[in-house]
């Protein structure tokens, strides 16, 4: 966890050191539109649910998306993965884990030149999975899923862009076991062509 959050802040601080360094203007595209894709990885706080009770985890995504002015749609698939600490009070060893593919909206809105907050909101399908390390039980399903995401993007240069944001990403029961909701910190990369 102290590794992730030296990383996260030194991520953020070459950032922002690159930013006294006069950044190229947007790259300006007569049809309105870009293409970009991009990666991203982070941590995951999954919340308490149906007595179980999480442990810290991580996530990475890969995305392709489009850039029309100020809004962005993209494909992303992710990858969270936890560990579940607790049934009821008692003990246990279960991995828990999704797999999901979800399509994204946002909007991005200029804070100075080369900095933008973004917000938006994306839904999809996950596969979830419970494991038990101890014995052989696990329990799979398909399920709804969305998320609801915020943060700030760097534009480094006309192609390339920073980003850290926040996710909420939750989904419907999964064999009638109450899924949690998950908190996300997460920093990426971003390329435009």
């Amino acid at each position: 966890m102290k590794n992730t959050f030296k990383a996260i802040v030194g991520l953020l601080a070459v950032c922002a050191a690159s930013s006294v360094f006069a950044a190229a203007p947007a790259k300006e595209n007569k049809s309105g539109e870009d293409i970009y894709i991009g990666a991203s990885g982070g941590v995951i706080f999954p919340m308490k649910a149906d007595g179980l009770k999480y442990k810290t985890g991580g996530s990475g995504s890969l995305f392709v998306g489009t850039k029309y002015e100020d809004f962005r749609f993209e494909l992303e698939g992710t990858y969270k993965d936890s560990q579940v600490k607790e049934i009821n009070g008692e003990s246990c060893d279960f991995d828990y884990r999704h797999l999901a593919g979800l399509i994204n909206a946002y909007y991005d809105l200029s804070i100075q030149e080369n900095l933008d907050w973004y917000f938006g909101l994306g839904c999809g399908w996950s596969n979830v999975k419970l494991k038990n390390n101890v014995g052989d039980g696990e329990d799979k399903a398909d399920v709804f899923a969305y998320q609801f995401m915020t943060g700030v993007t760097y534009h480094c240069t006309t192609n390339i862009a920073l980003f850290g944001g926040y996710k909420l990403f939750h989904t419907t029961k999964a064999n009638s076991t109450k899924m949690p909701w998950i908190h996300g910190v997460e920093v990426g990369l971003r390329y435009t062509f």
